[in-house]
């Protein structure tokens, strides 16, 4: 079963994006994972940014995928 929250919360600062991790990332999500990390890697090919903040507070659990 999928849980219904949404996996990443992006917010926006004058020179810092912020993404929000927020529920566990597991192995299995790998598809999910990758849609998100293109998306961000979008943003950063677009914005520049002097600072990227990575929220994992809200997690207990994430895979090598997450990192990767």
């Amino acid at each position: 079963m999928m849980d219904a929250t949404p996996l990443i919360q992006l917010h926006f600062e004058p020179e810092t994006l912020v993404v929000n991790v927020l529920r566990d990332l597991r192995e299995f999500e790998f598809a999910q994972i990758e849609e998100h990390a293109l998306r961000i890697m979008e943003l950063l090919d677009v914005r520049t940014f002097r600072n990227l903040v990575i929220d994992f507070s809200r997690t207990d659990v994430f895979g090598s995928t997450a990192l990767s």
